[in-house]
């Protein structure tokens, strides 16, 4: 009787083992995933930046600082955004001016606008 319990209790510990090394793989999987998600991100981010500033050139002044800084900085640029992203119609409106202003490419390799087609 002695040996079966001691032998229960070594596969009770096996699998319990067993049952942490798969917690912490997937604790470390999820962790990966979320770094991935959010270098991801991250470059997104800065693309879109890049664009924004290379167009207004003049929100290139506003130099980043504390976060509550920041807050004050930039809220006259996050009003801009957010009635612009409210307002569908002009949002509509401006990405159909965009698409016929996009420079598309021939096969040649030269460019011309959409409104040239």
């Amino acid at each position: 009787m002695i040996a079966v319990s001691s032998t229960l209790v070594e596969r009770i510990a096996k699998s319990k083992e067993r049952t942490a090394k798969l917690e912490k793989q997937r604790r470390a999987e999820l962790r990966k995933e979320r770094e991935a998600q959010k270098k991801k991100d991250q470059r997104r981010n800065y693309i879109i930046g890049e664009l924004v500033t290379k167009y207004f050139q003049g929100l290139c002044s506003l130099e980043p600082g504390t976060k509550a800084e920041n807050a004050d900085r930039f809220t006259s640029l996050e009003a801009l955004l957010s009635v612009l992203a409210a307002d569908h119609k002009l949002m509509e409106k401006l990405m159909a001016k965009a698409r016929y202003s996009v420079p598309l490419q021939k096969e040649e390799g030269s460019t011309y606008t959409s409104e040239g087609r």
